[in-house]
């Protein structure tokens, strides 16, 4: 079996069927690996949810859901969504 590259990730099937995948999204103040964790009934969905997280962590897009301040969300929102109908003038 191949080894992985740095940042590919790693899926594996579980006890109960279904599969998970693992990826490194960034380090905490102290320099430990944060992960994150996907779940899927098929490796497919699992390759396609992680392929979804590297893009966002490439394009510097990604926000961890359940760390996230309101003013964090507010500025993704309006770069994001917003980007295109905000009047320049503002």
């Amino acid at each position: 079996m191949a080894k992985h590259t740095n940042g590919e990730g790693s899926i594996t099937k579980r006890k109960d069927g279904r599969f998970m995948g693992c990826i490194t999204t960034s380090r905490d103040n102290t320099g430990k690996l944060i992960k994150k964790y996907v779940y899927g009934l098929t490796k497919q969905e699992v390759i396609t949810k992680m392929d979804k997280i590297k893009h966002e962590l490439l394009l510097g897009n990604y926000l961890e859901p359940d760390n996230i301040t309101l003013e964090t969300w507010l500025l993704y929102w309006l770069k994001t969504y917003k980007k295109t109908s905000l009047n320049k003038n503002l």
